[in-house]
């Protein structure tokens, strides 16, 4: 059967797509009950947390990072409207945190300008035993109307993708 554009039941092809990219910055693991995300790529070669191998790593994430939050953000809308029949994003911004952050982030990308806060990215070099380094990304918010600075961790906003899929019944996560 063909892709119908039409047809939710289809929106699978789509998270298995993005849960793919997803696993290509981090290694998902769930460990006593929870989901665990851990950077996954490398700058082979860093001595240091500010060598240049991380930036260079770092960069080539960001339009991985820009696909896989566009996709989730698109996921998201398109299950809620098929499923509830409309996407009521204040009223799960109230539920789930982080999703708030995730539609700016989403926003960003797609407009570059925000009224509501200034998004910024950034590095996070973890050192690893000494031989490399493994590359994350942080994402930071500051709220024009309050000045409030948020980090949060990339996964942190996977992790509010895949607890709504959860919600929605449209993933299982295997919680052993």
């Amino acid at each position: 059967m063909i892709y119908d554009l039409d047809d939710s039941f289809y929106l699978h092809e789509d998270i298995e797509a993005t849960l793919e990219n997803i696993a290509s910055i981090y290694k998902v693991q769930i460990v006593q009950g929870e989901i665990n995300f851990y950077p996954i790529r490398i700058a082979f070669g860093a001595r240091s947390l500010s060598d240049k191998e991380n930036t260079i790593v770092f960069n080539k994430m960001i339009p991985i990072i820009k696909s896989i939050t566009k996709d989730m953000y698109a996921i998201l809308e398109s299950s809620f409207k098929s499923r509830v029949g409309s996407f009521e994003k204040i009223k799960l911004e109230t539920q789930y945190p982080n999703l708030k952050e995730l539609r700016l982030l989403n926003n960003k990308f797609k407009h570059f300008k925000n009224r509501e806060a200034k998004v910024s990215v950034t590095q996070i070099a973890l050192l690893e035993k000494g031989k490399y380094n493994l590359i994350d990304c942080y994402v930071n918010y500051k709220y024009l109307k309050t000045g409030e600075l948020i980090p949060l961790r990339f996964a942190d906003l996977i992790f509010v993708f895949l607890q709504i899929l959860e919600n929605l019944n449209l993933i299982n996560v295997e919680r052993g």
